[in-house]
């Protein structure tokens, strides 16, 4: 066998002899995969934000509608009796819990309640006089953290 300079041996010599085409087909079906290894980054990127999305969503609509008054009773300087009440005008869905911040000045104290409320009085150990009570509510999302409503209904 007599081989010319430009030509080489190859097994497969005989099958495939335009070179040049296939390399044309080797580059398509890199740049087809390429693109699927994008598509599917972007798809897992953009599926994880609605999702999250969606959740937030879901607790914000159980928020819609919800209505409580606040009440401060007996501030002695040492406890207050703070009255949290469901409105009658209130619509919504069971809370899970909330919570209650007494505010005076720069003084501050805190209490939680893990449960719903229809009326309920708490008593706070304080020693401010004329505080102003927020109320916070909150749904407990199933990692067993808190997602709290973003009306904070007040006593003034």
């Amino acid at each position: 066998m007599n081989k010319t300079k430009n030509q080489r041996f190859s097994a497969c010599s005989p099958l495939i002899s335009n070179k040049r085409g296939l390399s044309g087909i080797v580059l398509a079906v890199i740049m087809v995969g390429l693109v699927l290894v994008a598509v599917g980054i972007v798809w897992v990127v953009v599926s994880g934000i609605l999702t999250t999305q969606t959740e937030a969503l879901d607790y914000d609509q159980k928020c819609l509608g919800l209505t409580f008054d606040v009440t401060i009773e007996n501030c002695d300087g040492s406890n207050c009796d703070v009255t949290v009440e469901r409105a009658t005008a209130s619509k919504g869905d069971p809370i899970d819990g909330m919570e209650i911040t007494l505010a005076e000045g720069t003084a501050s104290a805190n209490e939680t309640l893990a449960r719903d409320v229809v009326k309920d009085t708490v008593e706070i150990t304080t020693t401010m006089t004329d505080p102003t009570a927020n109320v916070r509510i909150y749904f407990t999302k199933e990692d067993d953290s808190k997602h709290y409503c973003s009306t904070i209904f007040s006593s003034e």
